[in-house]
């Protein structure tokens, strides 16, 4: 066989519900010069026949065996005996998309390493209408130990890194950020991309002893990647209320829960102040994975008394100022709205109307694809579009006259410098905003809490 160029690299232990779904979104990839190594990690299932099928089928797949236990070595044993330049990783329940090697090879060329964005799935495979995106342009050092915005099966790395630092085997979580915090530490900058590259599978949510350790261990390697001070203690606290409120919104027992959340607090940020908008964001993330669905007006008697009580006691030991709690349930409910809801919104009575979409970036691009479905003719301004060797069907800079029957609709969540310049468009920020109050009529009074029920 050929030298591939692209070695992709799966860890797999008793991953038979998934493993087939995932190597074959690997061997559909449009660049067919690759190779997909799978590291068998002592599976007691189906994992291993499904694997020697699939190796027997198509010879770019290559099976090594690990007993390492843990996905870090996994890939670790992969790594050692992959062939190729470039190295993408995907997880055995994860899938990658059509195109996903050949965008993250091209925006990988400068700096050796990239990372683009992603879908979430349910358990079952389902789309839960979620796309995930890195930072705009590349993620170095500094951006990286604030949070890690990369997701492992979305990633691409070139194998001159990865001689130089490997997964830690022995890491009790989070062996990806361990790994990049090494590796950008060295200067490893990732270009992002916004393609859609992967599909990310919620599994059901983490004990909570591993909530502790996974939050000891991510405050080690933050510690040991930071020379600032001020920027550490900003991780930690930020890690720390998300693990916090993941270990109180996840279990049975919502008191138990919520003590063992406190302990963590206590322990790692005693004196944490939560931010509305952060909390908020913290809240939706851990009722995603508590749920394995997106948060929702339709599913809300499942997540609003835990959240409640959660909020409750953070209020009561001074984290959330009660002024605060009102904000923080406007932009959880923002954030329960679905793209889907907001542009099924923006698109009604559009029919015999040309749809002018302002701004092409994801929100842009979703309406756009919609739009091109219903059969309504789609004209878009962007400013990109000024610049030489840009195109795009239907695209002019945002100077470009709207046409006598255009139905204007500004895309970006940050439009403030865009509703002077067309006035009367209609404006995605505001459409999630009016969803949203429907959500927060069900948040209401529970979520929003005592002082506004005193009121």
């Amino acid at each position: 066989m050929p030298e591939p160029r692209v070695s992709v690299v799966i860890p797999a232990h008793n991953a038979e519900a998934t493993i087939e779904r995932t190597v074959r979104s690997a061997l559909a990839q449009e660049l067919r010069d690759i190779e997909v190594v799978v590291a068998e990690d002592a599976s007691t299932d189906a994992t291993p026949r499904i694997l020697a099928d699939l190796s027997r089928e198509d010879p770019r797949v290559r099976v090594v065996q690990s007993q390492s236990r843990s996905a870090g070595g996994a890939r670790n044993a992969a790594l050692a005996v992959t062939r190729a330049a470039w190295i993408q990783f995907l997880d055995a329940d994860d899938r990658l998309m059509p195109g996903a090697s050949r965008a993250l090879l091209t925006a990988a060329q400068e700096t050796g390493a990239a990372a683009g964005g992603w879908t979430l799935d349910g358990p079952s495979g389902d789309d839960l209408d979620l796309v995930m995106t890195p930072p705009a342009d590349s993620v170095a050092l500094a951006r990286l130990i604030d949070d890690n915005p990369i997701a492992m099966s979305a990633t691409l790395v070139a194998r001159r890194w990865l001689d130089r630092e490997r997964f830690d085997p022995a890491a009790p979580a989070a062996a990806d950020y361990d790994l990049w915090l090494r590796l950008c530490a060295h200067g490893m900058v990732f270009r992002t991309t916004p393609d859609l590259v992967a599909g990310y599978r919620l599994a059901p949510g983490t004990n909570s002893k591993r909530h502790a350790e996974a939050l000891a261990f991510i405050r080690e390697i933050i510690l040991r990647a930071s020379a600032d001070p001020a920027q550490t203690a900003r991780a930690v606290e930020s890690q720390t209320l998300r693990f916090a409120t993941a270990a109180a919104l996840t279990g049975d027992d919502t008191g138990a829960a919520c003590d063992r959340a406190i302990f963590l607090l206590d322990e790692h940020a005693p004196g944490l102040r939560a931010a509305p908008a952060r909390l908020a964001s913290r809240t939706f993330e851990a009722t995603l994975h508590a749920i394995c669905a997106r948060p929702t007006a339709d599913n809300i008697s499942r997540w609003r008394a835990r959240v409640a009580a959660w909020w409750d006691v953070l209020e009561e030991r001074g984290t959330l100022a009660p002024e605060s709690r009102a904000q923080a349930a406007q932009h959880l409910a923002c954030q329960c709205v679905a793209p889907g809801a907001i542009v099924e919104h923006l698109l009604r009575d559009a029919q015999g109307c040309t749809v002018v979409i302002i701004g092409h970036g994801r929100n842009g691009r979703r309406l756009e694809h919609e739009a091109r479905a219903r059969n309504l003719p789609v004209q878009i301004r962007d400013d990109r579009y000024d610049q030489c060797g840009v195109e795009v069907s239907g695209g002019a800079p945002m100077s470009a006259r709207l046409p006598d029957d255009g139905l204007p609709i500004i895309t970006p969540a940050r439009d403030g410098s865009l509703v002077a310049r067309f006035q009367g468009a209609r404006r995605w920020s505001a459409a999630q905003f009016d969803l949203a109050a429907e959500v927060q009529r069900f948040l209401t009074p529970a979520v929003v809490g005592s002082s506004i029920r005193a009121a």
